[in-house]
């Protein structure tokens, strides 16, 4: 099992779709998450389609018009939403054949300092809350 977390900034380029599809199939990846795609809501099927063939998107278009995190994942892995904000998407992670399953949430941090503290308030309160207790948990993120 393999995941990635890639800050593609401007993935609206095609350039970049050739790259990150031959990187996607060198890497061997089971699911993973771009950020700062700055990729338009009406556009993500088709570049998805094409540089994540037969793979799923769960993105936060609806709390960022850029839909800052795209997470994609194969069909062998259950992606299970657990919460999702504009600077940041939690969810279950399981791949089929492995036995554990394990959180991630996957970061945008915002540059500005009052949206900042509302995703550090959420995440205190992510730790705290009794699903996540003695539990596998992965953060990945860009904090500037």
């Amino acid at each position: 099992m393999s995941g990635f977390f890639w800050n593609v900034w401007g993935f609206n380029k095609t350039s970049k779709h050739g790259v990150v599809r031959k990187w996607m199939k060198e890497g061997n990846f089971d699911f993973g998450c771009l950020l700062e795609t700055k990729v338009k809501e009406g556009r993500a099927d088709r570049i998805i389609n094409y540089v994540f063939k037969d793979w799923s998107l769960l993105s936060n278009y609806e709390e960022h018009r850029l839909g800052r995190l795209w997470l994609v994942w194969r069909n062998n892995v259950r992606l299970t939403l657990l919460y999702k904000i504009a600077q940041l998407i939690t969810c279950s992670v399981s791949v089929e054949g492995r036995h554990e399953e394990f959180f991630v949430s996957f970061v945008y941090a915002s540059n500005f300092v009052v949206e900042r503290k509302a995703l550090w308030s959420d995440k205190r309160n992510h730790q705290d809350s009794p699903m996540f207790k003695e539990k596998a948990w992965l953060i990945c993120g860009d904090f500037n």
